[in-house]
């Protein structure tokens, strides 16, 4: 005769309590397992088991699967939301400074454009990077205070790059894409914070550092350190990866929907595209360049084989019919100078 348990005050269904309570902390097989198990042994014995459900907990040890990501978590950290709200509090002023940084920016890219392409013709000037147009320009009348603008137009363009990154005014998102493209920002930040520090080191001293040389000791530095070759290889993997991405840019015009093109005329949109598509295949050249030598630097363990943006133009116009070559990438330099020029313009720059 089959006969129904009440809850006794040591059994849950016919099963202690102690054992019912274990098997919550099984992974769910071996819960199911016990618990059918002892389904079997106590209706062998006559009895009906009520009161245990056959569902077990989820298990402890799934690693909190369902938490957040720890990316998510930062985004909505309270320093982090403190952030955006400065930010969104000074949003006219950064915007003005990162205008300001864009054109900076055209105007450097400008002159390496210009003293290149007069290197590849033979009328002077000569290949060069951006510490080298430091230099340049230092030695030019009034040299010191356009250096002096120079340096808050850098800083101007590093704030707006980090704002990019930690408000994320693209709407990139906090997937892997969307990380992996405001990390772009964060390393562009550092890069032209380096740029700019050079550039002040420069204005106090009077001395500034060659660029190639500049990447050659910091290459030496790097691969002093354990797994040194490893980073650097992987830095030349990135920027050649970068290079290739700014072949890309270029194909598919894709910072155009990135422009107000509403203030634009027709004329005015399509020469904008020409000048990007120029400029950001010369910089995937560049970029493609450099890459390839940090890489080589790496599998040979020789720091001087490192070059910076001046290396690589004078590796271009080593080549046969360098000339020709050097001429059409620094035409193509230039020419992203005056499409930063247009960015410092049109560039949509929202912060929300």
């Amino acid at each position: 005769m089959t006969q129904q348990l009440t809850a006794a005050p040591f059994t849950v269904g016919g099963v202690p309590r102690s054992v019912a309570r274990a098997l919550h902390w099984l992974p769910s097989s071996d819960c199911d397992g016990h618990l059918n198990a002892l389904v079997r042994q106590q209706r062998g014995h006559g009895e009906a088991i009520v009161g245990i459900s056959a569902s077990p907990r989820p298990s402890r040890t799934d690693g909190r699967a369902h938490d957040d990501s720890i990316v998510e978590k930062i985004a909505d950290h309270p320093v982090t939301e403190q952030v955006k709200d400065t930010a969104r509090d000074a949003s006219p002023w950064i915007e003005k400074l990162g205008r300001f940084g864009y054109a900076t920016k055209g105007v450097v890219y400008i002159i390496i454009g210009v003293l290149s392409a007069m290197a590849a013709f033979g009328a002077g000037g000569g290949t060069t990077d951006q510490r080298a147009v430091f230099s340049w320009l230092y030695g030019q009348p009034f040299g010191r205070p356009l250096l002096g603008v120079l340096i808050v137009g850098l800083i101007g363009y590093v704030v707006w790059r980090l704002v990019q990154a930690i408000v994320d005014t693209e709407n990139k998102g906090t997937d892997a894409k969307g990380i992996q493209g405001r990390g772009a920002y964060v390393v562009s930040a550092f890069a032209y914070s380096t740029l700019a520090v050079s550039a002040f080191a420069l204005l106090m001293s009077g001395s500034g550092s060659d660029g190639d040389a500049s990447t050659r000791d910091s290459t030496a530095m790097v691969m002093a350190l354990p797994f040194g070759r490893w980073i650097i290889g992987a830095i030349g993997a990135a920027l050649f990866a970068t290079g290739l991405a700014q072949f890309y840019v270029a194909y598919k015009a894709t910072f155009d929907d990135k422009q107000r093109n509403d203030e634009m005329t027709p004329d005015q949109k399509a020469w904008l595209v020409r000048l990007g598509r120029l400029g950001f295949s010369a910089r995937g050249v560049s970029f493609c360049i450099i890459g390839g030598f940090l890489m080589v630097a790496a599998l040979r363990a020789n720091a001087e084989e490192a070059v910076g943006l001046g290396g690589a133009l004078t590796t271009i116009a080593s080549q046969p019919y360098g000339q020709w070559l050097l001429g059409i990438v620094a035409i193509g330099l230039a020419c992203y100078g005056v499409f930063m020029l247009a960015e410092a313009r049109y560039r949509r720059m929202e912060i929300r």
